[in-house]
């Protein structure tokens, strides 16, 4: 046993021995709190010598039963990042049942990511995880382990993306445009934007327009923004993304009792919004040509037609892989570009600077087109450096170690949850000068070109990669561009205070600007 247990096991002991010691001394403590006292420092003793025993990562000492569950409070992506300053750049936590190792370097984060045996690309067991999928989490593809089935649902989402760009002879043309339907939307916001009177928090104008673009990709514009079906499908994906919160009973099953009526919630609202989309889904089936392809349940259809499901697919995959689609970027997408407004209301330099560029490449008699986006490079940046000083998911996704396996000299159980922390790797004060500062030019080289470092990743790396970052990044680019190209953002009052909530994502607190045409 080295040093640091022995430090970490004595400190354990002085402290057991002071509470033991002020209570006999009040004359306040009776045999069994004694009792729970010493085997608490038994547990944690022997908690101690198995980790160094199995040459596990190093860590806090954790309570018996109950972990170090004090550290996923409030801004934990913080308060765990801080612990490589104690423990290194890899460490572990308890989490009531589960055992858990966060990763914090470069090389780690990138090595157990792009790791070609995919030793940590299964998914933790969590209950909310089935709770969102009918009571199976390998129905989904982001609660779902790596396995056939979840590669061949990731190649239709990338196909059906790929082909808006290239569509093959034979397998149907698009009768619809993604930057279209898009830019149509983005301008009907501008103009709510500019007819609102006063000061206003963008958040749910970005929510309702972004799932807007979703259903109507899915199901060519099925609902409008006003229809009722539509305040009810937002709310059913509310619903969906609270539940990916941190639940106590992921780590105490015991618990689930408690939170019974939040999982009955859930369940309705799924098996309601589940059936709006077979309505949906079976009016297509009965109006579907191959050789004009309105959506992507179209091209849903033709991939099964053809024979590229390898025959994985049944009508649950089906409802599943809608139900995803439906919810694909609800989290980052209205919030990235709520962070964005609120940065620029806070930085006016750089958005009149963003501004300038624009006009110079794009000209005032016409809109910012995807063709644009190699030529303004200033403006990426601006893009990029908000996704890193934010950095929307700080933990990615929680993988999980699907054998026992050696990592950067330590040796990973299976079924070990992996937090692979990209919060701590893009605020590192060895890659980023410093990284608290916004400074969209730690994007771009000396002579003012875009570059990307390997250690930016918000959108993760490997197998396990967001299928749909392509789509988040072209509907972010197009929203962000088309509002600065026509619109100014100011803040409301003298200073925008911007201020974090970490659920399922790290969102802002509600805040309020003012927008206005740059032509006024």
């Amino acid at each position: 046993m080295n040093d640091s247990v022995i430090s970490s096991v004595s400190k354990l002991i002085l402290s057991s021995d002071e509470v033991i010691q002020n209570y006999l001394t009040n004359y306040s403590i009776k045999l069994p709190n004694v009792f729970f006292l010493a085997l608490t420092f038994c547990v944690s003793f022997v908690y101690l010598w198995r980790k160094q025993l199995l040459n596990y990562p190093p860590g806090p000492i954790s309570l018996p039963f109950i972990g170090n569950l004090d550290f996923f409070k409030s801004k934990s992506y913080i308060r765990i990042a801080n612990l490589k300053e104690i423990y290194g750049d890899i460490f572990s936590l308890k989490a009531g049942k589960w055992d858990v190792v966060v990763v914090c370097s470069k090389e780690g984060i990138i090595e157990g990511l792009t790791d070609p045996d995919n030793n940590f690309d299964g998914r933790p067991d969590f209950l909310a995880f089935h709770n969102l999928f009918m009571g199976n989490r390998q129905l989904g593809i982001s609660t779902a382990d790596l396995d056939l089935k979840t590669q061949v649902k990731k190649e239709y989402i990338i196909q059906s993306l790929i082909s808006h760009w290239n569509p093959e002879p034979g397998q149907g043309q698009l009768s619809y445009s993604i930057e279209k339907l898009i830019v149509k939307e983005i301008l009907s916001l501008m103009c709510f934007f500019i007819n609102e009177e006063g000061a206003f928090d963008p958040a749910e104008c970005f929510k309702f327009a972004h799932l807007h673009i979703m259903m109507s990709l899915l199901f060519e514009d099925a609902y409008d923004v006003d229809d009722p079906i539509t305040h009810e499908i937002y709310d059913c994906l509310e619903n969906r993304k609270d539940a990916m919160n941190v639940k106590l009973y992921n780590y105490f099953p015991i618990l689930k009792t408690i939170y019974k009526q939040k999982i009955s919630q859930l369940e309705e609202r799924n098996a309601l919004l589940t059936r709006y989309h077979r309505i949906l889904l079976n009016q297509h089936k009965d109006t579907y040509n191959p050789t004009e392809l309105r959506d992507f349940v179209d091209q849903l259809l033709i991939f099964i037609e053809t024979g590229n499901d390898r025959e994985l697919f049944d009508s649950d995959d089906m409802d599943s892989l809608i139900l995803e689609l439906a919810g694909c970027g609800f989290s980052s997408v209205p919030a990235l570009l709520t962070w964005l407004m609120g940065y620029m209301a806070v930085f006016p330099d750089i958005q009149t600077k963003m501004q300038k560029e624009m006009d110079q490449v794009v000209g005032r008699d016409r809109f910012p087109t995807l063709a644009d986006q190699p030529f303004l490079p200033y403006t990426m940046a601006v893009i990029f450096e908000v996704q890193r000083n934010v950095t929307l998911f700080p933990f990615l996704h929680p993988h999980r170690a699907i054998k026992n396996c050696e990592f950067l000299g330590y040796n990973i159980p299976k079924n070990t949850v992996m937090l692979f922390s990209v919060w701590s790797l893009h605020h590192d004060k060895k890659l980023w000068k410093n990284p608290s500062k916004f400074d969209p030019c730690r994007f771009l080289d000396s002579s003012g070109r875009l570059t990307i470092p390997e250690h930016f990743i918000p959108f993760g790396l490997g197998e396990r990669r967001c299928p749909g970052e392509a789509l988040v990044d072209m509907e972010v680019y197009l929203f962000f561009t088309h509002i600065m190209h026509q619109l100014n953002v100011r803040a409301e009052g003298t200073i925008l205070n911007l201020e974090s909530d970490y659920r399922l994502a790290i969102q802002p607190k509600p805040f309020k600007i003012r927008i206005s045409s740059r032509e006024d």
